[in-house]
This record gives C-alpha cells, structure tokens and sequence, in this order.
C-alpha cells in the first residue's frame, strides 16, 4: 500500500492538505511457478574431497617384470701362453704360473702338458686309425694306441702297427722280433709252475723227471710242443 500526498493551494485560502491511500493492499501470494526444465549446463567444478585410506595390498603377481638393462662388458682376460692349437682352430683352457698350456682343443687334438693329470677320470675318445692313434705324444702323435675292433687294441709307431692285444692274447706284427738284454737277458716263464706251450701246444708246466734217454726227451720236447710226435 502506497500514500500519496496532495498539497492544495486557494489563493487567498488555508492550505489544504489531502492524504489519500493510492491503490488496494497486498493481494494474497499467487500460487507456485512450474519447475524450470533440467539444465544440461554442468556447475563449477566443486574443491577437492580429503584424502581416502590407502587400499589393501595386492596379490602377488605372477607376470614377470621387464628385462633389465644389460651390463657392460666385462674385463677381457690374459691371452694363455702358447695358446695356439696344434692345428688349425680350437681353444686353450688355463695359464698357470709356469706358463705353459695345460690343455688344448682343436678340431683333431686334445693335449695336456706335461704336468698335467687326469685324476679318477674317464677319457673317451674317437678309434683313432694307424696313422693317428687316439691317444699319442706331442713330439710324435704317430706314436700311440688306437682300436682296430671290438676288444682289438692296436699300437703302431711312425713305421705302422707293432703289436695287437685282443680277448685271445699279444700279437706281434709280422717281421718283428722279441728281443732280449745281451747283458742280464731275459726269461720266458719265470716260475718252474708256469705253463708254456708252444705251436698251438696246450700249456704244461716244466716237464720233470725226464728220462735220459731218446725216447724221455723226444716225449717231453712234443709235451710243451717244440716237435711234432
């Protein structure tokens, strides 16, 4: 509600003063407006929320990590002395204070020095053939021991095969000789029970009790196989 005031001047009159209500009062309040549409403007952007507990720890994984970094390149070591193969490529193993080689490796040849030992081992090696044995000498590899077959051992020289042992006994190459000391000599059988035997004869031991006779010496002689009967 408003008041209005009017101020009324007559010449030659009092004053007159009028106040009047402009107006009706206050309606009653209207009812409410409808809701306004959903806005799809996103508000600003609220601070920050404290902090939350930290979580459980995780289960162990099973995936490996990344490959690390490779390391850098070690220290080259000392050249061995010597450490040249016999022939051709191979490798060297070892330098000791002595400085030789203890053994060497190439495509044909292992070789160990001179000092060198083979403790409770088992070395194998090729069959190895009359011209170069599988086990033979640094000075001389044609001299050695090589396998002609099976339970055949053979040992040549640079000249070729010497001697043979298999399962039935020693064989001397064809041409060779046994020979004996000229000063002290030497003995076939050592022993008076020793059996010998001779040409394919069967071992006996050495006959006794010989009679002096033709016939006692002839039977003894065919005995140990030195004559036929």
């Amino acid at each position: 509600m408003s008041i209005e005031v009017i101020e009324v001047v007559v010449p030659g009159a009092i004053k007159v003063i009028e106040i009047g209500q402009v107006g009706g009062g206050t309606g009653p309040q209207g009812p409410p407006g409808a809701d306004g549409a959903d806005s799809t403007v996103p508000g600003p952007e609220g601070p920050p929320g404290p902090e939350g507990p930290p979580g459980a720890d995780g289960a162990d994984s099973t995936v490996p990590g990344p490959e690390g970094p490779q390391g850098p390149q070690g220290v080259p070591g000392s050249d061995a002395v010597g450490n040249q193969p016999s022939s051709g490529t191979g490798i060297v193993v070892g330098e000791p204070s002595g400085g030789f080689v203890p053994i060497s490796i190439d495509a044909t040849v292992v070789t160990l020095a001179d000092t060198q030992t083979l403790t409770n081992k088992t070395f194998l090696g090729a069959d190895g053939s009359s011209s170069l044995p599988a086990f033979s000498f640094t000075s001389q590899p044609t001299l050695g021991i090589y396998r002609l077959s099976n339970n055949h051992l053979g040992f040549v020289t640079s000249t070729g095969l010497q001697v043979t042992i298999n399962s039935g006994g020693i064989i001397l190459a064809d041409g060779n000789d046994i020979q004996f000391g000229g000063v002290a000599g030497g003995r076939i059988g050592s022993g008076a029970t020793e059996k010998l035997g001779f040409w394919g004869a069967t071992p006996v031991v050495r006959p006794s009790g010989v009679a002096v006779s033709a016939a006692g010496i002839h039977a003894a002689l065919v005995s140990i196989g030195l004559i036929a009967a």
